[in-house]
């Protein structure tokens, strides 16, 4: 269980925060039609609930054949728009001159993204790798209903099934321990 749940999240960290840096570079530093009314799209869709796309992701993660799958516990995650909306504030207080003396010496723009705009915004990539991490591992829900396979399951669901065994009734010192060993990473 606690593998699955480091595996899990790990590829969901890695991908948002990957995805969240590119995409807002593009939208605070690359100029293309209808940039602006494309964010307002990303920034629209976060008001949409979980809840609300949570049948549409089920099916389709059920006929693309991927329950009981790592693909099927990460696809639906791993593009963040409040990371796109958290790094595109943060790219936007670099200077502007910074870019424009970047192409003046020869960087294009993958290479201006990754040596000089990258290390500049450490601190606003991992406050997002944070509180990525933390909603990656606390998943309960969709990691209980997309897998059926008992080896699939991560620990959130593992503290569960000590509470609510059916034999034995609740053993508090496995729901703690159980909780403990969840809790840690966070």
């Amino acid at each position: 269980f606690f593998l699955n749940s480091i595996i899990q999240t790990g590829i969901i960290v890695v991908c948002q925060v990957l995805f969240s840096v590119m995409a807002a570079y593009a939208f605070s530093v690359l100029e293309f039609p209808g940039r602006d009314f494309l964010f307002y799209i990303i920034l629209a869709s976060l008001m949409v609930p979980f809840q609300l796309t949570f049948i549409p992701n089920f099916i389709t993660i059920s006929e693309w054949g991927w329950a009981n799958t790592y693909m099927g516990l990460t696809v639906p995650f791993l593009a963040s728009a409040f990371g796109v909306f958290l790094l595109r504030q943060f790219f936007l207080t670099v200077p502007k001159d910074l870019h424009d003396s970047a192409q003046i010496d020869g960087a294009g723009n993958w290479r201006y993204l990754w040596q000089i705009l990258v290390p500049l915004s450490k601190g606003a990539i991992s406050a997002f790798a944070i509180f990525a991490f933390l909603s990656a591992w606390s998943q309960y829900l969709w990691p209980l209903i997309i897998t059926n396979d008992e080896s699939m399951r991560t620990i959130q669901i593992a503290v569960r099934f000590f509470l609510f065994d059916q034999e034995r009734g609740a053993d508090w010192g496995a729901v703690m321990a159980s909780a403990v060993i969840a809790l840690m990473p966070t």
